[in-house]
């Protein structure tokens, strides 16, 4: 095994040898201060390859150190925010606009953290968060909401995330992924356009470097801070309302994504449209964005606070629709799976320290 700095450890691929990790990554020896096994997933030409953790071994002399759990390398939970820094909780929903970017500046401001959140990816590119307060809304549709899919939206219900957090403004760009990665898979190369043609532990991948690269703790949000975050406040069918006449002031679908020699349409640069009451961009439309929940065609099993979805499943979840699909899948409530990569992307989530 190559040498490394003492008390770290080295990155090793199944099937690859770890000069040539480094040649993908091109930013020297990828190497983490915890020991065990812990496992990801990277890509290189399109292959997917495991990742393994190797403890590196002790010096002539010392005892071996036991094998730790794979838990013990990924990035810690977040504490419980101390007695005094206690986030505000918000009760009324739905709110407007003004009451939204107030919720944002009284949460920054009562817990001592700012309002607007900065992530170094590398490479003189980073990405833009913005504070989402803790508060209530209804998750899901009514059912009699125009578009909506009958058998998985429902039931209709109350939902409490107990814990603020920062979203990133837009989906994470080309330029954003290969920083971070070496890798772009789209299949239309633009620096600024989101990374699309994605499977869910490429996003997943991503996280998982970016946390061990900043100290953060990097994820994908799940559906219902997802859902929370493209509502910010509205109980309508859109973050903007109800009317889908509007729709092309705030997303990208099938119906205004087309360009010259692609009728099927294409991404777009992101951050062209209206953003919603938190500021965030492309919650409607674009690409559609892996969640970190399994898929299950029903919440009546879910929990009314802070849910994770099912612990075990065949998909993970995907939100917001795309330049592919009608602007009925790009409602808040509508949901999908898996299926085609050609228009999946995400967007990060931070916890609060």
């Amino acid at each position: 095994m190559p040498a490394d700095r003492a008390g770290k450890s080295l990155i090793m691929l199944d099937g690859m040898a770890g000069p040539e990790f480094d040649r993908i990554f091109r930013s020297g020896p990828l190497s983490f201060d915890a020991g065990g096994a812990v496992q990801y997933l990277a890509a290189k030409a399109g292959t997917l390859y495991r990742v393994r953790q190797e403890p590196r071994p002790e010096a002539p002399g010392q005892a071996t150190s036991k094998p730790t759990s794979s838990t013990a390398d990924l990035p810690p939970e977040p504490a419980s925010l101390p007695a005094a820094k206690t986030p505000p909780t918000y009760e009324e929903w739905p709110f407007d606009t003004r009451q939204a970017a107030a919720r944002q500046q009284e949460t920054a401001e009562q817990l001592g953290v700012p309002k607007d959140l900065n992530v170094d990816c590398g490479k003189g590119v980073s990405i833009r968060l913005v504070l989402i307060p803790a508060g209530r809304f209804m998750m899901g549709s009514p059912d009699n909401e125009k578009g909506r899919q009958e058998k998985n939206e429902g039931p209709l219900h109350e939902v409490t995330l107990a814990r603020p957090f920062y979203m990133a403004v837009t989906e994470v760009t080309q330029a954003q992924y290969f920083a971070v990665t070496r890798l772009d898979p789209s299949g239309v190369k633009e620096p600024n356009n989101p990374v699309e043609m994605l499977e869910w532990h490429d996003a997943d991948m991503f996280c998982q470097l970016l946390s061990h690269k900043t100290g953060r703790h990097v994820h994908l949000p799940t559906e219902a801070r997802w859902e929370y975050a493209c509502r910010a406040g509205s109980n309508a069918a859109f973050s903007f309302g109800d009317n889908w006449e509007d729709s092309d002031s705030y997303l990208w679908c099938m119906f205004n994504s087309k360009v010259p020699n692609n009728f099927m349409g294409q991404p777009h640069p992101v951050g062209q449209k209206k953003p919603n009451a938190w500021g965030l961009f492309d919650m409607h439309g674009n690409v559609e964005e892996w969640c970190a929940d399994w898929y299950s065609d029903s919440y009546a099993e879910g929990r009314a606070a802070d849910p994770t979805g099912p612990a075990v499943g065949e998909d993970h979840v995907k939100r917001g629709g795309s330049y592919f699909t009608d602007p009925g899948h790009c409602r808040s409530a509508s949901r999908g799976q898996g299926g085609t990569l050609n228009d999946s992307g995400f967007r990060i989530v931070v916890d609060l320290p």
